[in-house]
């Protein structure tokens, strides 16, 4: 009988042993998974958070860029198009140095395949633009820039545009409300309008048109 209790005890030991083991065990597994799973709500927040960013910043530049074009660099593409700017004015068009876009570089890749190549893209075309500003401007010396050099800059405009289209497309689907913030970008720019209402259309109807109107976009 004594052999026999010894032999239960050793058995009831063992699997009582062998329970803890598995309950620390499944427990373990289960915070684990439950980590996992709030490190990746918390990666998709991330990466939401920052597309909207992201997003908002770019539709004001790329609406800047088409209002600019609208009112007044697209009188100065054709070859035969006069006209001159002084160097106040001129710099006055020279669009706003970028700060999300330019403090998220390791950032870029959670946004896709093609978004992070078309935001270079448009980013790269925008900061053409701005040297090709600053650089006239600072050769004018009190003179007027000449019809070549304003026609240079109109070109520049334009070389934005097809970018900066692209780059709406490519990040949008990663904002939900995308449209909203394009309407409210040019809004805001199609406010001060002189000389009568805006274009019909939203802001990437109004690119499509400017780009159709001048048979080119791209660098």
């Amino acid at each position: 009988m004594g052999k026999f209790e010894t032999l239960t005890s050793g058995v009831i030991a063992a699997f009582a042993a062998w329970f803890a083991g598995w309950a620390a065990l499944r427990s373990a597994r289960l915070q684990i998974n439950a980590q996992g799973k709030a490190e990746s709500r918390q990666a998709a927040i991330r990466v939401d958070n920052f597309a909207r960013a992201l997003h908002a910043e770019l539709a004001d530049l790329v609406a800047r860029c088409c209002f600019d074009t609208e009112v007044r660099w697209h009188t100065y593409l054709p070859a035969n198009a006069q006209g001159s700017l002084v160097e106040h004015e001129l710099r006055s068009f020279a669009p706003a140095q970028p700060t999300i876009f330019a403090n998220s570089s390791g950032d870029l890749a959670l946004l896709g395949e093609d978004a992070p190549l078309r935001l270079v893209q448009f980013y790269n075309s925008l900061t053409a633009l701005r040297r090709d500003i600053g650089d006239i401007a600072d050769g004018l010396t009190g003179n007027p820039a000449n019809p070549k050099l304003v026609r240079r800059v109109a070109q520049r405009f334009l070389f934005t545009l097809r970018p900066g289209l692209d780059a709406l497309r490519a990040l949008s689907p990663l904002v939900p409300n995308s449209e909203d913030v394009e309407r409210t970008a040019i809004g805001a720019y199609d406010a001060n309008r002189q000389g009568g209402p805006p274009p019909d259309g939203t802001l990437r109807d109004r690119i499509e048109r400017l780009l159709k109107s001048t048979n080119t976009g791209r660098q």
